[in-house]
Formats: structure tokens, C-alpha cells, sequence
């Protein structure tokens, strides 16, 4: 869910698509997630595509996989949403949002092994 998130006008606001789509999103930033405050970088554009929870699960198991856990969490190891997240207070090095965070899987862990 994380990532259909963005901060307009200061708020959290659904912006992005959660669902596979065709044409990537494309974003020009002269700034790290090392370094957020560094705008040395030059503009280059990253282009990302959007993959669901269920559609990266259903391809791991159509590919043999056997899912042996799926963890949700309400942090990431960046500051996702700058001005709204503020470092975990059990996970060193993790942001999550400073709000109730628990209204956010932030990101996930899958544990799966090759089917016998």
C-alpha cells in the first residue's frame, strides 16, 4: 500500500495505482533515500511499476514456490512520507507513520522455498 501513497498539500494522499499496470510511473528527483537533504544527484528519471501483494504471491507459487510465511509492517527503513513518519521506536533504523501507524502496511517479508 505504501507505495500508491504520496504527501500533497502536506496531507497523505492516495495518488498512485496498487494494481499491475502497463506504462511505468516515472519520477525525477535529484535526491538520495541515503541522504534526502543531498540534491547533488543529477535528474535522472527512475521508472517503477506497481506489483500487489497478491500478484507477486500468485507468481512465486505458479513458479513452484512454496510460501512458508508473510509478514506485514507498519515501517520501511526510509522516511517514505517526509513530514509524516518518525523512527520506530522497537526497530532501530525503521520509520513508520507517526499517527496511528497500524493503518499502514508499510512493507512485507515472504519466506518461500522451492516445492519438493
Amino acid at each position: 500500500m505504501l507505495g500508491t501513497l504520496d504527501v500533497v498539500d502536506d496531507r497523505i494522499e492516495l495518488v498512485y495505482p496498487y494494481a499491475e499496470h502497463v506504462e511505468p510511473l516515472v519520477f525525477e528527483d535529484t535526491a538520495s533515500y541515503v541522504d534526502p537533504t543531498d540534491h547533488s544527484l543529477p535528474g535522472l528519471p527512475s521508472r517503477e511499476w506497481a506489483h500487489g501483494l497478491a500478484e507477486i504471491l500468485t507468481a512465486l507459487m505458479a513458479h513452484g514456490m512454496v510460501l512458508e510465511t508473510v509478514l506485514e509492517h507498519d515501517s520501511v527503513p526510509w522516511v517514505a512520507l517526509p513530514g509524516h513518519m518518525t523512527p520506530h521506536p522497537e526497530a532501530p533504523g525503521e520509520y513508520r507513520l507517526t499517527e496511528r501507524p497500524e493503518r499502514l502496511a508499510a512493507s512485507f517479508t515472504i519466506v518461500a522455498s522451492r516445492r519438493r
